[in-house]
C-alpha cells in the first residue's frame, strides 16, 4: 500500500475488526456440539441454478434474514 497520499494529505484513517479468529472457533464448536441451532438463523434457501432470484430477494426484502444457496 502506497501510504505517500495518506501522509501528505494528512488523512486519518479507521478501521475495525468485525471478529476474532477464536470467536470462529467457539461458534464452530458450539455448533458441533448442538448447543446452537442455526435453522433460525436462514430465512431462505434457493439452489444455485436460482441465483438471480436469490440476489433479488436478499437485496430487496426486509424478510430476508439470512439467504442461503445450495449447489443442487
Amino acid at each position: 500500500m502506497d501510504t505517500t497520499k495518506i501522509i501528505v494529505k494528512e488523512l486519518d484513517i479507521k478501521g475495525e475488526i468485525s471478529h476474532l479468529w477464536s470467536s470462529w472457533r467457539n461458534a464452530i464448536h458450539l455448533v458441533a456440539q448442538g448447543k446452537v441451532n442455526l435453522k433460525p438463523l436462514v430465512s431462505h434457501v434457493f439452489p444455485l441454478k436460482d441465483w438471480k432470484k436469490f440476489f433479488d430477494l436478499a437485496a430487496t426484502s426486509a424478510d430476508a434474514l439470512r439467504v442461503a444457496l445450495t449447489p443442487g
